[in-house]
């Protein structure tokens, strides 16, 4: 499924926060549509979200509240660029997960920000990645915000998938937390 990021991590987020169980993603499309993930899933199959063309910010955030609105909030960041980072690192540091979209001139991806890896200063962003591969770790992909390039693309995407880095910029990102 093509551009399913954006959902999936909003399933890895409602799990996080306890509005959801693992039981009941497990039998997803057998799930009543009256009930809040019910909700959620007519309205991705509506708007064509799990397929093909990606999902915005505006469209995630509406998708959560026509669903889990009552026991859901959302903040969303809609600026570009290094300004997210104290956003993810705020509502990290009050345990809230912030999905958060990077771009590069070849894609965008949506990820699941759930920690940081901190010296002096925090120096890496930590993420469930929906295309990442498993590892031992709470997390599956990086962004290090400390090492950076010059120009339009300047943190490293720690890719687990083939060892490689990958420069990103930051674009938007929504926090989702318990009512």
């Amino acid at each position: 499924m093509d551009g399913a990021c954006g959902p999936y991590c909003l399933f890895m987020a409602l799990l996080i926060v306890g509005a959801v169980s693992n039981k009941e993603l497990d039998e997803l499309w057998h799930i009543k549509l009256n009930t809040r993930l019910g909700k959620l899933i007519k309205a991705m199959r509506e708007h064509d979200t799990l397929f093909s063309d990606g999902t915005t910010i505006k469209e995630l955030e509406k998708l959560l509240s026509k669903s889990f609105g009552k026991i859901i909030d959302t903040e969303i960041n809609e600026s570009s660029g290094k300004s997210i980072i104290p956003f993810v690192i705020n509502h990290l540091q009050q345990d809230v997960s912030v999905i958060i979209v990077i771009k590069n001139k070849d894609m965008a991806h949506w990820l699941l920000a759930v920690g940081f890896e901190k010296k002096d200063k925090v120096t890496k962003l930590l993420f469930l990645d929906p295309s990442g591969i498993d590892t031992s770790n709470y997390w599956n992909a990086a962004i290090d915000i400390e090492l950076k390039q010059f120009g339009c693309y300047p943190y490293a995407w720690i890719d687990h998938n083939d060892h490689t880095n990958e420069f990103i910029k930051f674009e938007e990102a929504i926090a989702i937390k318990p009512s």
